[in-house]
């Protein structure tokens, strides 16, 4: 059987594939890479020590240790700034959280996707490449004008200066 030439491995998981169990802080676990015959593809599977010693399946095709980490992910102020507006949904606010979202789709967190059931071409829909949770913005024509009291706004609200009122 030949292996496949392209292959999409899924980001560590947080509990152990065998007993369900959450990882903890500077815990060894192991990570497995199956080739699932039926489908030709690679699966990835985390496992805690006491997991993979239960563990009766087939023959991984690759495995290796490490430590699990907590990581205190900070989120880049241009994404929380997107979600802190995203949620409150702040009327008035239109245009520059599609300015956000084009910037978070430029730095590669955010990815327009196409949703068949929206017919309406002024929404625009994005998925969080990281956390796959999906945002409906709404397309607005921004005047050129209107860029530089949106790129004034935006900088003061980066600053952490909510004194500028909306746009």
């Amino acid at each position: 059987m030949a292996l496949p030439n392209k292959y999409s491995l899924s980001r560590r998981q947080n509990v152990c594939s065998q007993t369900g169990a959450p990882f903890i802080d500077g815990q060894v676990i192991k990570t497995a890479i199956f080739l699932t015959p039926q489908e030709g593809q690679y699966t990835r599977h985390d496992y805690s020590e006491e997991g993979w010693s239960q563990y009766t399946g087939p023959e991984p095709y690759s495995t290796w240790s490490s430590t699990w980490e907590v990581s205190e992910k900070v989120r880049p102020e241009s994404e929380q700034l997107f979600l802190d507006l995203y949620h409150a949904e702040s009327e008035g606010e239109e245009k520059l959280l599609y300015i956000l979202a084009l910037i978070l789709e430029r730095e590669k967190v955010l990815k327009e996707v196409k949703d068949p059931q929206k017919k309406d071409k002024k929404v625009l829909c994005f998925r969080h490449l990281l956390t796959d949770e999906r945002y409906e913005v709404a397309e607005v024509e921004i005047e050129l004008e209107e860029l530089v009291m949106i790129r004034s706004h935006l900088s003061s609200l980066m600053e952490g200066d909510s004194s500028h009122s909306e746009l």
